[in-house]
């Protein structure tokens, strides 16, 4: 069951497309779920300042169903977009940290990006994709990210 929330239907309203501005739809699949516990949450941003401190510009939650969560973004403006998904285990609404810093909570981007040593942390510039006509469908893997993870040394 999916639920459009927080601003999906209000900011979109508000912050409106352009006039003639074209619009898409973006079909999500996002695996790597280690169960089903929780929410999937996907948070589409339109900038780097949107990405570093401010909400998303879209959020959406779904349930996770046999690892899987799938999402429709419509009425999406076409341009360049970062797209994050987290498993939200404990439904509060953010991606979890332990002591460490590294995110309790796993999480999946856009650009096939993952954080590790050698990539840095993620940002808009490296994420981002372009949703025009013809994008319609893109495929993310949620992974827990770790030390090992994060040095390159991915459990298998």
């Amino acid at each position: 069951m999916l639920e459009a929330i927080l601003l999906a239907g209000t900011l979109v309203a508000a912050a409106g497309p352009e006039l003639g501005q074209k619009m898409s739809s973006l079909a999500l699949r996002v695996d790597g779920f280690p169960d089903a516990r929780g929410k999937a949450t996907l948070r589409i941003y339109d900038s780097v300042r949107s990405m570093e401190t401010d909400p998303a510009r879209f959020e959406w939650k779904t349930d996770v169903v046999d690892g899987v969560a799938t999402f429709v973004a419509e009425g999406l403006p076409q341009g360049r977009w970062a797209v994050m998904v987290f498993h939200d285990r404990n439904t509060n609404g953010k991606v979890d940290h332990g002591w460490n810093r590294f995110p309790t909570e796993s999480i999946g981007y856009s650009n096939g990006f993952e954080p590790s040593f050698r990539a840095g942390m993620p940002s808009y510039h490296k994420v981002a994709i372009r949703v025009d006509a013809s994008t319609d469908s893109l495929r993310l893997t949620v992974r827990p990210i770790d030390l090992s993870s994060f040095l390159g040394r991915r459990s298998k």
